[in-house]
């Protein structure tokens, strides 16, 4: 399938399943999807090259918050026995969960993925001697980054044009008995129901 089919470039075809996406809220410059068999919503802004972003400014100043999610994620490996010897962070921003894994697990080997170029830049500076690929994560990957442990993917998924190819492109990348873990938001949660109400 090619990415012109995928209704974040304006097709009208679910990116996660290929089942076919209905229109759900035209918001003027663009408008969104969602798949009534397995709940993905997406856009079309890409494909109509609207000018639009719902990342503040200040969008990782509080990344430390997130600080409870990443000890829990280790805290649960190791429990269930697994060690971590290389981690890749998709979507590593200016680097927050890099460094954390640096403080946690000294003689871990660290990459990430930036597509910004002054997050991929912060990050490097925060984390000194780990690669941070800069650009698409498809990219980076096919550049042949791995095998990992743990492959992360923090509030990241959300916003992949091709989030299956994404997924297989990483699987790929695995270690033996590696995971891939990601958080994504929570379409039942409060915030995204206020925000559909919005636009009704």
């Amino acid at each position: 399938m090619n990415s012109a089919s995928l209704t974040t470039v304006g097709g009208t075809t679910c990116p996660v399943c290929y089942e076919a996406a209905l229109p759900a809220a035209d918001l003027s410059d663009y408008q969104l999807f969602r798949c009534p068999k397995c709940g993905c919503w997406s856009s079309d802004a890409l494909f109509r090259g609207a000018e639009v972003s719902f990342e503040t400014s200040d969008y990782f100043t509080n990344a430390e918050l997130d600080r409870g999610k990443w000890e829990a994620l280790f805290a649960r490996m190791k429990k269930e026995g697994r060690s971590v010897s290389s981690v890749l962070d998709v979507g590593c921003g200016t680097g927050a969960f890099l460094s954390f894994v640096g403080n946690e697990l000294p003689d871990c080997r660290r990459e990430g993925i930036e597509i910004d170029p002054g997050r991929a830049g912060e990050s490097r500076s925060r984390n000194p001697g780990v690669t941070v690929h800069e650009g698409d994560a498809s990219d980076a990957v096919a550049a042949g980054a791995g095998p990992f442990d743990l492959i992360t993917l923090w509030d990241v998924f959300e916003h992949v044009t091709a989030p299956a190819e994404l997924l297989d492109q990483l699987a790929k990348c695995l270690a033996p008995g590696g995971i891939i873990h990601i958080v994504t938001i929570n379409e039942r949660s409060l915030m995204p129901m206020i925000g559909r109400m919005s636009y009704a």
